[in-house]
């Protein structure tokens, strides 16, 4: 199995010059290549994101929920590929690999769930005759684009445990998944 991978922004592939071979830990073998983000991706990343956050921001629950089904049902849908890929870049066992990619849906379903639960609170205030009658109101809000960052150790899992919640709270990308490959160096 090889890949090719490109940044997918703002609902669109991108290339970027700077290639990144992915090899396997087991026995280095070319696993495939993928593209790694420049400053011009990155910064369109961000622009698509916050303009996007302004569509998220208002996405009534039951919207938010279909999206989230609909992610549900593609990690179902491509879970032995996932595994498969999981496996080959880390250098996991199989059934190891297929319990990161099982978690993950479990991970989107729990988001979905949970998407349907945001609810606000009512909490009494009269603990003092000054504030007799009166109560208090809580209500989430969406706060923004998120920026998560996930180690290698678990590559979609740890992805999906900042992605999901950010989706179902409203703060990321109607209709958009961006995808980067970026690089630290010391």
């Amino acid at each position: 199995m090889s890949y090719d991978m490109s940044l997918f922004i703002n609902g669109a592939f991108h290339q970027s010059d700077n290639r990144l071979d992915v090899y396997s830990p087991y026995d280095n073998h070319l696993v495939g290549r993928t593209c790694r983000a420049g400053a011009q991706q990155i910064a369109l990343a961000i622009r698509t994101a916050v303009d996007a956050f302004q569509i998220t921001r208002r996405m009534p629950l039951y919207e938010r929920a279909e999206r989230l089904e609909a992610v549900v049902h593609e990690l179902k849908e491509n879970q032995e590929e996932f595994a498969w890929i999981i496996c080959e870049e880390s250098a996991k066992p199989i059934s190891t690999a297929r319990g990161e990619a099982a978690r993950a849906i479990s991970t989107f379903s729990d988001a979905l769930e949970e998407c349907k639960r945001l609810r606000g609170e009512q909490i009494p205030l009269d603990y003092d005759p000054g504030s007799r009658g009166r109560w208090g109101l809580i209500r989430r809000f969406p706060i923004g684009p998120i920026l998560g960052i996930s180690p290698f150790n678990f590559p979609l899992n740890l992805v999906c445990h900042k992605v999901a919640p950010a989706l179902a709270s409203g703060n990321l990308c109607r209709n958009r998944t961006i995808s980067l490959s970026c690089e630290m160096y010391n």
